[in-house]
């Protein structure tokens, strides 16, 4: 507990103007510069000394005074904004659980956080008025947008956007992952997989690309590769439901189905079904984001996860060395784990 107590009569009850850090140095009885230093936690950089006495003295002082420290100024100073920026296509394009990992890691930093929708053929607003030190972009923002973000020079970190040619990066090995549920479906005798995609892009190329490989390498056939078009429980049903009788009809060996979107195994499991085939005694089901349907449907939807506080937190701590210049250039992975349930 801090020791210290201001006297009543060093504290104008009247004064409506914030508090200054000439304030907290009279009512602690040092000087400026000293205040300045226990603030900012310069004994910890070796900028200046001062007693553990001197610090409990400064932080009574500011709360009795209710300091709030002028992120401005001190910014100023750095030439920094103290401001990192995200940008998305839309909100519904940043998963729901992204924003908590990102604004607590920036805390850490020190930094605050601000959102923008990119606007067609528009610059963003914080941009164009340079409020921001980086940036953090969850999808592809185009070529245009991409360019002016280099030629600006504004640190730039994608997170997981399938950007594999940028500088700096984090990203989930597509590849590892269909690597380890194939691992599990050789090992329960499967042999014929197929993949359901519903998106096209680096992503899904790595994934498609991931489970051959992985299929040669232990000696299963050739997968099958079915396309279909939406990502929402209703999109999906409405494309899935007149196409997969006549697919699976045509595929009788399927015995394994990944599914890009846990939300198709509904129609999936009521498709099998209708074929009198059970679930996983005859073909086992996968997905590949744990979502709230796998716990929904019977048998529970196996499924693989990613970690995103971890990648999310990993992207705001990238960012932050790529705007000190002290990041190295390249990926980071990361790594999908995998969920067993009873559907495989």
């Amino acid at each position: 507990m801090n020791p210290y107590i201001i006297p009543r009569g060093m504290i104008d009850k009247t004064q409506k103007r914030p508090a200054t850090l000439e304030d907290l140095a009279r009512a602690s009885g040092v000087s400026r510069r000293v205040v300045s230093a226990v603030l900012n936690s310069d004994r910890a950089k070796g900028k200046i000394g001062y007693s553990e006495e001197t610090k409990l003295a400064v932080e009574a002082a500011a709360q009795a005074l209710n300091y709030r420290r002028n992120r401005t100024s001190t910014n100023l100073k750095e030439k920094r904004h103290g401001v990192i920026g995200v940008l998305a296509s839309s909100l519904y394009s940043i998963p729901n659980v992204t924003p908590q990992p990102i604004i607590e890691c920036a805390a850490r930093h020190n930094l605050l956080v601000t959102f923008e929708i990119i606007q067609p053929n528009k610059v963003p607003q914080f941009i164009q008025d340079d409020v921001v030190d980086g940036l953090l972009l969850f999808e592809n923002v185009g070529s245009q947008l991409e360019e002016e973000i280099d030629r600006l020079g504004i640190p730039c970190v994608y997170s997981n956007a399938g950007m594999y040619h940028r500088p700096y990066a984090i990203e989930y090995d597509e590849r590892q992952n269909m690597e380890q549920i194939v691992a599990q479906f050789a090992a329960q005798g499967r042999k014929r997989i197929v993949l359901f995609l519903s998106s096209i892009g680096v992503i899904a190329e790595e994934r498609e690309q991931g489970l051959r490989e992985s299929c040669a390498q232990h000696g299963l056939l050739e997968p099958i590769i079915f396309c279909h078009t939406g990502s929402k429980a209703e999109q999906i049903r409405a494309v899935l439901e007149p196409q997969l009788p006549q697919f699976l009809a045509q595929h009788r060996d399927i015995d394994a189905i990944i599914l890009n979107q846990d939300v198709a195994a509904p129609v999936v499991y009521h498709a099998l079904a209708e074929m009198s085939k059970a679930v996983p005694n005859d073909v086992a089901v996968i997905g590949l984001h744990n979502q709230q349907v796998d716990y929904a449907v019977t048998p529970q939807l196996s499924s693989t996860a990613m970690n995103y506080y971890k990648a999310n937190a990993a992207s705001v701590d990238l960012l932050v060395e790529v705007i000190k210049g002290t990041a190295e250039v390249g990926i980071r992975w990361h790594y999908y784990n995998y969920i067993q349930r009873a559907s495989t």
